[in-house]
Order: structure tokens, then C-alpha cells, then sequence
């Protein structure tokens, strides 16, 4: 099943939320047991209620989804335009968890 969701529109170009970095060598990409699988995991399962995640890299970019959220992470900002895939993704799932609402 394809679901397009365009045309989009961000209420605005920015949004916070945050970012854990990992220095990680080639090899540790070569496994879906490297050691920032395992904290995506970790932190999708202790804060799937109050937060987003997405990997990107070595990154995992945090999003909180209520304002009242704690800060999992370093604290950014982030740009619609600049972190493209990011805002994406979290628009995808904002999509899905309205569907699912409506079961």
C-alpha cells in the first residue's frame, strides 16, 4: 500500500528536539546489533509514549511529542529544510498514529 500524504505544510520551518552521537568505525555499521541499533531500541521501548527517535548515521535525533517531555539527548533545533529526512519521518508516523486513532 502507497500512502501520499502531500500536499504538507509545517506550521513552522523549525522545531525542537535533540540528538545522541555515538563515534562509531565502519564495521559497527555492519550489523543490526551495533551498539546504536541497540540504544535506538532501548530508547524506542522506554520512550515510544513521549518521543520520536530516527537514526540517521551516527546520530539518533530525538523528538519530543508533548511539550512537557523531557530532553532525551543534546538539545537542537531543527530545520524542515535542512533535516528534510528527519521532519519526514516524523511527519510519516504523526500520519500513521492519526490512522491508527481512528480504528
Amino acid at each position: 500500500m502507497i500512502l501520499n500524504y502531500l500536499p504538507l505544510r509545517f506550521d513552522a520551518d523549525v522545531f525542537k528536539g535533540s540528538f545522541l552521537e555515538f563515534y562509531v568505525s565502519e564495521s559497527d555499521f555492519e550489523s543490526d546489533a551495533d551498539k546504536i541499533s541497540l540504544k535506538l531500541r532501548e530508547l524506542r521501548k522506554n520512550h515510544h509514549e513521549s518521543h520520536f527517535f530516527y537514526r540517521s548515521g551516527r546520530f539518533i535525533y530525538c523528538a519530543p511529542l508533548s511539550e512537557g517531555a523531557p530532553i532525551v539527548g543534546n538539545p537542537r533545533e531543527f530545520n524542515v529544510f535542512e533535516d528534510f529526512q528527519f521532519a519526514n519521518s516524523l511527519a510519516r508516523q504523526s500520519i500513521v498514529a492519526v490512522l491508527q486513532g481512528c480504528k
